[in-house]
């Protein structure tokens, strides 16, 4: 619908007379989803900001470019007001000095210290570096200096450099400071002992820092004996063969000639720049190699001390998410966990630090050392401490650096703890014996053991065909034999004995035909093609849950953050009580659960295998099982399906009726069966109470009890105007899509860890298509969730949550009203599982919100309405009438055929025919039966006359009623002088037909004979006219009118 200048107000149904035109059905299905903004406040807020900032430094910029452009801009105001100033003295005459260029860079800060690295390139990105591959990381000092003005950063020599040491196997009598820094004096100038060491909190070993390093120190004890101690160096610097110094090797030494590899920062053509606020928050560069083999982002955060400064932060923050590796570290100002700080005084309050990092897919890189890094310096009670200083990375990072580690070093005496990341070398290693997972091995074991279970299969019960042949055989000779000797009682006893085993023999036979599944012979593909040959027949149920499991959803909406706001989300006692360790009693519960009639999986391996052999095969049960749990990866055989197709209906001749159950391992229900056992805890306080199928404690008959309540009134007359909606999903289970469950899970704030569970059991699975005896296809699957997963009804129910809140957004909406009786409750929707029912005041506005927000709900989870299985209901009504249902579509009505109407008109033509006596017998009869000599316009039937008759005597009276005329003659009709002098006629007839008849008769030439009938002709068509606007529009003409009509068309 194109909409020009202003916009035009929808509006409802109207059932007064003045509305000629309905809305079509194409109208009312054309919805358009409900639109829901996220974020219009805060789009506004980062516009204003744009405005005022230049454009945000991403992980793609270059900081020397950035650099550079400062400098720049710098050096060409200065060049300008330089200029300005000589000219100036020039004119005045005055003798010119030429003023210092970059007069800040030569002022000299007080009290500020100078921090520089005595190495060549980053200690985080040794791994880029074939050589140094055991030492260069370790090795690397950062050394803090007081600026001095005369200090020459190349002629800077570096010889001693300080090192903490363990002193192993230490009495701890020795460990006080006198004493150790006696025993360390031999190594060197002891600077400190470390806190711990300190306090005796660490009972292994002392802590010392000295600045010379020897691997073993000896000293007298106090019984004059001497006493020799190992030292354990936690990292030593490299020294220089070539120039003594520290910090590199003699192949990197500066004063040896050469070109060596160095870090530099890439050089880009296109760059963004960054504005003055956001360089109080965020730095960071992408450093590569000259030969350009590898690279990764750093960003370096400084986090505001107020919540509105941090809050932008983490806006921006989300702004540079990437996929390549990168890394962010930094003091953030702000914690994740509750447990991140510790006081007396200490009050949690969650902020949007948390989905900030979820926002960017960041996870702390193992670290080590302090793990509080920060504390307000204060004494006793009003200490807090808090570890607001981290380093995270992204999940490309730490695959392309898996040997990396975070060191945070003690304080010392500075506010925050010292972050060392260290990135480690590969180091090649030789080859390691295969063992395999827990997993590996029973999936292995399994495999060893199905031959000899098929064995002894193929002689139980595979041959009882050729058992049953053999047994005929037998019983037909020694029937044969006992025809020769009738009375050998041996023979006697051998025929009853092969009668016994043969009888035997067949009901083995007939009972394994009996269970035997009816066979597919033909069936209707999905472009409505019927095949039959067996190939075909597979092929089009291959070809149609490839397309039905194997299709990913496109242009598929996001879960909108306003939309999850309007429910409950999990807090962190769930969190935890999801990632709990699971006990070998609880796997063993989960695996007795399942029942031994349950099919088995693809490995053929039932609950009754696992249950019976509990005793040999329950610890590596549990071992496999607890395996996946904890390290998230799940075999591909583990996870493999067998869709078995149950019928929907009796004579199923399409490939869509039938019904997909998955047949799944137990191994792998076992393990969906414990993550069921934590989720279904969680989910109560998680789903709306709208759901009413699979939670706990809630049951599906209270919906049904609120349905019948809520319809119970709809079929009454006088009953308030109401709608309701009956939804089936299509294909429910198998079209919802994998993407829009993640996307619930992580905005519901379910563990990273157990999301990660979750989908590798969704995404992992594999199809065969088990039909007419036989396995048949191998495909992988990129939606939807199995039927006989234990899991798949709790996931579903999620997927719904996202529907539940829609509609409970749309029912805050001021359009809307509400069921008659839900209004308190602001109750506009139930579910059962896969159904739903909406329902809502009978007004356009209403129905229009609700079709709206499932269609969003629709294009967000990829499910669709089963528009044939679903309905719509709606009560108090207004009634319309007949004739405006009986009129065209074009001028309102829905052109259905008033029968009653075409009843009479069918009848008047035998009631004209008994008027003007038609010559038929039937005419004949009744004018001798029934009218005799009475006037048929004034006729009643007696009450004993036919029924048919007497229906027709009664039509005869409507006519008679509301045309009041009688039989159409010319000359009932006065027709004036003026007529009759025009056309010269001269009337010797009382009907039309005999006025035409005496016009052919009479002597008059072709051309006055045409004029005459031509009279008649338009004489009557006036007459006609007049007739009709006397009975359908209550107006009439005079007969002068007429006539001037009749000499205009003649």
């Amino acid at each position: 619908m194109k909409v020009s200048g202003k916009k035009t107000k929808r509006k409802g149904l109207n059932s007064s007379a003045e509305v000629k035109k309905m809305k079509t059905m194409d109208e009312i299905l054309g919805v358009a989803p409900l639109e829901f903004s996220d974020d219009d406040e805060d789009d506004e807020q980062l516009k204003d900001t744009s405005q005022k900032l230049f454009q945000p430094l991403s992980p793609d910029s270059s900081l020397r470019l950035l650099q550079r452009q400062d400098e720049i801009a710098a050096d060409f105001g200065f060049f300008l007001a330089a200029n300005q100033e000589c000219q100036s003295s020039i004119s005045k005459g005055v003798t010119i000095t030429p003023p210092i260029f970059r007069p800040d860079s030569m002022k000299f800060p007080t009290g500020a210290q100078l921090l520089y690295v005595a190495s060549l390139v980053p200690i985080h990105l040794s791994r880029y570096w074939m050589v140094l591959l055991d030492e260069f990381g370790k090795a690397r000092p950062v050394i803090m200096k007081a600026w001095d003005p005369n200090l020459n950063l190349k002629k800077e020599d570096i010889r001693t450099v300080p090192i903490w040491i363990q002193l192993e196997d230490l009495e701890v009598k020795y460990w006080g400071q006198k004493y150790l820094f006696k025993i360390v004096g031999k190594l060197g100038k002891p600077i400190m002992e470390d806190a711990i060491t300190k306090e005796r909190d660490k009972l292994t070993y002392p802590r010392v820092l000295i600045e010379d390093f020897p691997d073993l120190i000896y000293f007298d004890n106090e019984h004059g004996i001497k006493v020799s101690v190992a030292v354990k160096y936690e990292w030593k610097p490299i020294v220089c063969k070539h120039c003594q110094g520290m910090g590199h090797t003699s192949e990197d030494c500066r004063r040896k000639e050469g070109k060596k590899q160095e870090w530099v920062v890439k050089d880009k053509s296109k760059t963004k720049d960054l504005g003055a606020e956001l360089q109080k928050n965020l730095g960071d560069f992408q450093p590569v190699t000259k030969d350009k083999r590898n690279h990764c982002f750093v960003t370096f955060v400084y986090g505001f001390n107020n919540e509105e400064g941090r809050l932008k932060l983490w806006q921006e923050l989300m702004l540079y998410k990437t996929y390549v590796p990168w890394v962010v570290l930094g003091d953030f100002n702000d914690i994740l966990e509750r447990d991140e700080r510790i006081g007396a005084r200490v009050k949690y309050n969650p902020s949007s630090f948390k989905d900030c990092i979820v926002a960017c897919n960041l996870e702390d890189v193992k670290f080590g050392g302090s793990f509080f890094t920060w504390n307000n310096k204060q004494k006793g009670e009003d200490r807090i401490y808090s570890k607001i200083d981290k380093v995270m990375a992204n999940r490309s990072w730490m695959d392309s650096f898996p040997i990396a580690e975070a060191l945070f070093l003690n304080e010392g005496l500075f506010n925050h703890t010292p972050a060392l990341l260290t990135v480690y070398p590969s180091i090649p290693s030789g080859r390691k014996p295969f063992k395999g997972t827990k997993m590996y091995q029973i999936v292995a074991k399994l495999k060893a053991l199905k031959p000899v279970l098929q064995e002894i299969n193929r002689q139980g019960f595979h041959d009882i065909q050729i058992a049953e042949k053999k047994a005929k055989i037998n019983l037909e000779e020694s029937q044969k034999a006992l025809q020769g000797d009738p009375l050998n009682i041996d023979l006697q006893q051998a025929e009853q004995a092969f009668r016994e085993n043969y009888l035997c023999c067949l009901r083995k036979l007939t009972s394994l035909s009996s269970v035997r599944n009816p066979r597919i012979l033909s069936i209707a593909a999905s472009n409505g093609e019927k095949v039959e040959d067996p190939e075909q027949v597979t092929q089009a149920f291959l070809d149609y849950y490839q397309g039905l499991l194997g299709t990913k959803m496109q242009g598929r909406l996001q879960v909108k953050h306003t939309v999850i706001a309007e429910g409950p989300v999990l807090s962190e006692s769930h969190a935890e009580f999801l990632l709990q360790e699971f006990s070998e009693s609880e796997v063993k519960n989960a695996v007795f659960s399942i029942r031994g009639i349950k099919s088995p999986g693809p490995d053929g391996f039932g609950s009754y295998f696992f249950q019976d052999n509990w005793e040999l095969i329950g610890k590596d049960i549990c071992e496999a099982v607890s395996s996946f749990l904890q390290s998230g990866n799940l075999l591909k055989e583990i996870n493999s399906t067998v869709i078995t197709l149950i019928p929907k209906i009796k004579c199923p001749n399409k490939v869509s009726d039938f019904r997909p159950i998955s047949c799944c391992n137990v191994l792998y229900k076992v393990a969906t069966k414990l993550i069921c056992s934590r989720l279904k805890h969680i989910l109560p306080g998680l789903v709306s109470l709208n759901q009413g199928g699979f939670i706990k404690g809630r049951y599906i008959a209270h919906n049904i009890m609120i349905c019948q309540d809520l319809i119970r009134s709809y079929a009454k007359k006088g009953a308030k105007p109401n709608c309701m909606f009956k939804i089936d999903l299509q294909k429910a289970y198998d079209t919802l899509d994998w993407d829009f469950l993640e996307e619930m899970l992580r905005e519901l704030k379910f563990p990273s860890k157990f999301i990660s569970l979750i989908m590798t059991c969704v995404k992992s699975p594999r199809y065969s298509l088990m039909f007419n005896g036989s396995l048949h296809g191998f495909f992988e699957a990129k939606r939807g969730l199995r039927q006989g997963d234990p899991m798949s009804p709790l996931l579903f129910v999620l997927g719904m949550e996202y529907l539940s809140r829609i509609l409970i957004k749309v029912g805050k909406k001021e359009d809307f009203n509400f069921h008659e009786r839900c209004g308190e409750l602001r109750l506009n929707h139930l579910s059962f599982a896969d159904d739903i029912l909406l329902f809502c005041k009978g007004d356009f506005k209403s129905m229009y919100f609700l079709l709206q927000g499932l269609l969003l709900f629709s294009l967000t989870s990829g499910l669709n309405v089963n528009k044939e299985k679903s309905a719509i209901y709606c009560s108090g009504a207004g009634s319309i009438s007949w004739e405006k249902i009986c009129t065209p579509k074009k001028e309102g009505g829905l052109s259905i055929m008033n029968i009653a109407s075409w009843n009479i008109a069918g009848m008047a033509k035998h009631v004209w025919a008994v008027a003007n006596k038609k010559d038929n017998l039937w005419v004949k009869l009744v004018h001798c039966v029934y009218i005799k000599q009475q006037d048929w316009w004034e006729y009643n039937a007696p009450t004993t006359s036919i029924w048919y008759w007497r229906k027709m005597v009664e039509i005869k009276n409507k006519i008679k009623q509301v045309q009041q005329l009688q039989q159409f003659t010319a000359v009932k009709y006065q027709i004036s002088n003026d007529v009759e002098s025009l056309a010269e006629l001269e009337v010797h007839s009382d009907s039309l037909h005999g006025l035409l008849k005496c016009i052919r008769k009479s002597k008059a030439s072709k051309f006055c004979k045409g004029v005459k009938m031509a009279v008649v002709a338009a004489l009557a068509y006036a007459i006609w006219r007049d007739r009709n606007d006397l009975l359908w529009n209550a107006t009439s003409n005079h007969a002068a009118d007429l006539v001037k009509q009749v000499k205009w068309a003649v």
